[in-house]
């Protein structure tokens, strides 16, 4: 009898042994959500709803990406020969636009890392997803090593795609689609678009950023994210061309685009 129980405890011992080896993983992340390392929060994902000007527009062209904006928006380029990237300012909005590159195209001008290098391919708009709506509530005593392994990667790899956001949307467009970020800073909220080209290569970015406070400046900042598409071969509207824009804020926008965090 003694010894059955002897063995007994044995038998118990190698088992919780074996158990708590097999949740070390567990605990060290868990311990590791505890310490506030990781982001843990899952970011809201919807699609993005169109919106439209309500005042009359006109066309703009950056690159090979076609827009609408207020008849009296400024618009400035860093280099007038340069039509790839633009900075506008309409109803309260200021805007910057990156047209669609390849990487040779840039050359490591417009593209600040490689995560942007491969974002929004379609393989990649899945994983971002699948990063923004990721939560330290999945973490379960019942996972697997791996699934506990799978859940820390997403976690460590949101930093570096999600940022600052609050919020994300899913915006698919006339020629392209992408992915829009959102946060607030102070009195500024940022739109930052992430975007690629469904028929042809190439990728760009769109940053906006305005009062919240304001609901004409969020209305155009929807609208204007709506207008977005890729040039056809019929169009008209000439690279960095406009019918009344004007080019009057350069340094002015460039530096509000700066002091707002718009990169």
């Amino acid at each position: 009898m003694r010894k059955g129980r002897f063995l007994l405890s044995i038998a118990v011992l190698v088992f919780m042994s074996a158990l708590l080896a097999s949740r070390l993983p567990h605990l060290r992340l868990a311990m590791w959500l505890a310490a506030g390392d990781l982001d843990t929060q899952a970011i809201p994902v919807s699609d993005f709803k169109p919106q439209q000007f309500t005042e009359k527009t006109t066309s703009l062209r950056c690159g090979d990406l076609v827009f609408q904006v207020p008849e009296d928006t400024t618009i400035d380029s860093p280099d007038v020969e340069d039509t790839a990237m633009l900075y506008l300012k309409f109803g309260g909005v200021f805007c910057h636009v990156v047209s669609p590159q390849t990487e040779t195209d840039a050359d490591g001008e417009y593209f600040e890392n490689a995560a942007w290098a491969k974002a929004c391919r379609p393989d990649e708009v899945s994983r971002r997803i699948a990063l923004y709506t990721t939560s330290s509530d999945e973490l379960s005593f019942w996972m697997t090593g791996e699934q506990v392994a799978s859940l820390q990667e997403r976690l460590e790899a949101r930093s570096g795609v999600c940022g600052r956001a609050e919020q994300a949307e899913v915006l698919a467009g006339d020629g392209l689609s992408g992915l829009l970020l959102h946060w607030t800073i102070a009195d500024r909220h940022h739109i930052r678009l992430d975007y690629c080209c469904r028929e042809r290569q190439g990728r760009g970015r769109v940053i906006l950023t305005f009062n919240p406070e304001q609901p004409e400046a969020t209305d155009r900042a929807r609208a204007f994210l709506s207008s977005l598409r890729i040039a056809k071969e019929s169009d008209t509207t000439t690279p960095g061309a406009t019918a009344s824009a004007t080019s009057s804020v350069s340094s002015t926008l460039v530096r509000n685009a700066q002091t707002h965090h718009m990169y």
